[in-house]
């Protein structure tokens, strides 16, 4: 979200639609969690991983893309 904030392309976290993509333990770990409200986002969803080279990833992070 800051990458998105440096660009202007949104104001503030609030204005952020978030999906997050991730492997079947941490979907179950996460089960039941708001994660609009974790994350401070007017939405959040979290769905199965995919790979796909244009989501966001960190280096060394695995089974967790946005």
């Amino acid at each position: 979200m800051e990458v998105k904030r440096a660009n202007k392309d949104i104001g503030s976290s609030l204005e952020a639609d978030l999906q997050i993509y991730l492997n079947d333990e941490y979907l179950k770990n996460i089960e039941g969690l708001d994660l609009s409200e974790q994350f401070i986002t007017s939405k959040a969803v979290a769905k199965q991983l995919t790979k796909n080279d244009n989501f966001f990833k960190l280096d060394g992070v695995e089974n967790i893309q946005v």
